[in-house]
């Protein structure tokens, strides 16, 4: 049986090695994984999707914000309202790698979490040493596809440094080093 609920990992940059693994969460009406000022651990091997037609929030499938020393690892994410895996705020030492992003931005009207990885910084935010590897971002919908990006930037005066990423597969890749 599915969690019904958002899963809140860490809300405290007191708690680190908080692993969170082999979920399976869906239906939710904001975020489903949400890692908030936590320092340290592993998101791995979770399964979520997070889109409920009935609720016009539905968010983002695994949503990391304000942390560092964290190794989000062999989720699949897909189905969501809007990104599948999104970074934000001021983020170091992440790591994104051997993720499936499939199908996601179900939601029309969110217009800034469009990938499906997506960084999203704002005035006065940094992120640093983040390296995303080996991840399969794909939208297979023909000619619904909601999914814009396979890695999506959306930087509203923020700064970024040592930025490295790769992809395994991406039908719709906007590459990270003409944004930054």
């Amino acid at each position: 049986e599915p969690i019904k609920d958002d899963v809140i990992l860490c809300q405290s940059d007191k708690l680190g090695n908080l692993d969170v693994v082999g979920n399976r969460c869906t239906d939710n009406d904001a975020g489903t994984i949400y890692v908030s000022t936590c320092a340290g651990g592993t998101v791995a091997n979770n399964r979520v999707s997070n889109y409920n037609a009935t609720v016009a929030s539905s968010g983002n499938g695994i949503d990391i914000n304000d942390s560092n020393d964290l190794t989000v690892s062999g989720n699949l994410s897909y189905g969501n309202g809007a990104a599948g895996i999104l970074v934000a705020g001021n983020c170091n030492r992440i790591s994104i790698t051997g993720n499936v992003c499939k199908n996601n931005k179900k939601v029309s009207a969110i217009n800034n979490h469009r990938g499906g990885i997506t960084f999203g910084l704002v005035s006065g935010t940094t992120m640093s040493d983040i390296m995303v590897s080996g991840n399969v971002c794909d939208d297979d919908q023909g000619a619904s596809t909601t999914q814009l990006y396979a890695i999506d930037v959306k930087n509203d005066g923020g700064t970024f440094s040592n930025i490295m990423t790769w992809l395994a597969r991406g039908k719709t890749n906007r590459d990270i080093a003409e944004i930054l």
